[in-house]
């Protein structure tokens, strides 16, 4: 959320500030969802609560490639976006229902929502779309002009790539 706030409020109003807040606010929900689950009594809300926080986690392959589109200025690509887009509004339909998050699975260490199979598939496609953004920001990073841009761009591929390893 710090991140998020940051990119508002001290950033340019630029689209990758934009996006990149988006990713920061997404990311911030979900583990405000890891933290819900395991303290709410109420399990049937936590199941709730889960699925609810899910609904925009959902989007945010659409989100991620439109940002590092907009980082390495790539503009002949928008179809890749609207099949993203594509597929975040089908599995936005299945996300109140048990195919996209069952339940609550019980570990010693904590509580956690139980995948269900739109979940599984939502999770191969979301991969393959991670994949597909560290290949295009490290390209982009081979391609930049100055330092200033090659540094900016590792740090994203850093952080993109070490937010999504730990995700996965």
């Amino acid at each position: 959320i710090f991140l998020t706030l940051i990119s508002i409020l001290r950033g340019r109003k630029n689209p990758t500030n934009i996006l990149f807040a988006a990713i920061c606010l997404i990311g911030a929900l979900i583990k405000a969802d890891g933290v819900l689950v395991t303290i709410l009594r109420d399990k049937t809300l936590a199941v709730a609560i889960d699925r609810g926080l899910h609904f925009f986690f959902v989007f945010s392959p659409p989100i991620y490639i439109s940002f590092i589109h907009s980082l390495l200025g790539i503009s002949g690509r928008r179809w890749l976006v609207y099949i993203a887009l594509m597929f975040s509004l089908v599995f936005a339909y299945f996300v109140p229902s048990d195919l996209f998050i069952s339940g609550i699975q019980y570990y010693d260490f904590c509580p956690i929502a139980k995948a269900g199979p739109a979940y599984y598939l939502f999770s191969l496609i979301a991969g393959l779309l991670v994949f597909y953004g560290l290949i295009t920001l490290f390209m982009g990073m081979r391609k930049a002009k100055d330092n200033q841009q090659r540094n900016r761009i590792k740090y994203i591929l850093g952080g993109i790539g070490l937010a999504s390893s730990l995700v996965a």
